[in-house]
């Protein structure tokens, strides 16, 4: 199994509300030798950023959120692996977006063709109370990947 770092803004929004850039690292479960592998389903997780519940899962899963905006939000608690309809909420995909080295994350699996789920792409939304969350999205939110 091969792990991938990103540097991105977004982690910030899970972790702590702050004005400082942080480096924020995402493990992803990538089978292939480089990050180029995209379009590939595979499982996000943050790394050993809940020290205070230790057994606490911090993979990504989409949970329901406002369902009135086609909103699915980005929440940990997710498991790795076991790929089929009652895991289909912890799966995404990296794909290359708008330029050489821009990537985004997108909800659109294709390990389970008879799963129902709709595409989107993963972007930041505002919640009924002012706060940006990483949620499915028409917009995506973009990132590239740096060298650890």
């Amino acid at each position: 199994m091969k792990f991938i770092t990103l540097l991105a803004s977004f982690v910030l929004i899970l972790f702590a509300l702050s004005s400082q850039p942080l480096l924020g690292a995402v493990e992803g479960s990538l089978e292939q030798k480089s990050v180029t592998s995209i379009y590939t389903d595979l499982n996000i997780m943050f790394l050993a950023c809940n020290i205070t519940c230790p057994h606490h899962s911090t993979m990504w899963k989409i949970d329901n959120f406002n369902v009135s905006k086609g909103h699915g939000l980005v929440t940990t608690g997710g498991g790795v692996g076991n790929s089929g309809k009652e895991t289909i909420g912890n799966w995404f995909n990296i794909v290359k977006y708008d330029g050489a080295y821009n990537y985004k994350i997108a909800y659109c699996l294709s390990m389970c063709p008879s799963c129902k789920h709709e595409c989107k792409n993963v972007g930041m939304v505002m919640d009924q109370n002012g706060n940006q969350c990483l949620a499915l999205s028409d917009v995506p939110f973009q990132f590239r990947f740096f060298k650890a």
